[in-house]
């Protein structure tokens, strides 16, 4: 495993061991965002991206030696885009790290992954009454296309 340092902040690849440090800060994220939070669910379904790199990514964000986020990229294909797209699926960031720069920091390593991998596109979802996190992400070079994001579950 390597663990890539990016001005300043550590960004370690997460692995099955890590689950216990990322669910408790998705509860949060999640409660956050008043979305209903199963951790069981969440659980199963990091696991199965942990396990098939080819999905995504998962990476806990630390300063020094301690955990402060974390960030999932999930890998998509588009015709749009040409070829590999990607969704930054979540972005979390412990409060008292918060206003210090480390999401810059987790955005541009992204960006930096995702030309490594050779994705020409990344995607976000932010809530439309969350006007702190889209001034974040235009200042970090993200537009709002005009498009809605809309969602059908498949499953039951």
């Amino acid at each position: 495993m390597v663990i890539e340092r990016y001005f300043g902040i550590a960004f370690k690849p997460a692995d099955e061991t890590d689950l216990q440090i990322i669910i408790p800060m998705m509860t949060h994220l999640y409660e956050q965002d008043q979305i209903e939070f199963i951790a069981a669910e969440a659980m199963v379904a990091l696991r199965g991206l942990l396990n098939r790199p080819e999905y995504g990514r998962v990476w806990l964000i630390c300063e020094e030696e301690r955990v402060i986020g974390y960030i999932v990229l999930t890998i998509g294909y588009s015709i749009e885009f040409k070829g590999l797209d990607a969704f930054i699926d979540e972005l979390f960031i412990i409060e008292q790290a918060r206003g210090k720069g480390v999401g810059k920091v987790a955005i541009e390593f992204l960006i930096h992954q995702c030309r490594e991998i050779g994705i020409g596109a990344v995607h976000l979802e932010v809530e439309h009454e969350n006007f702190s996190a889209q001034k974040f992400y235009r200042k970090v070079g993200f537009i709002d296309r005009g498009n809605y994001l809309m969602t059908r579950t498949t499953i039951s």
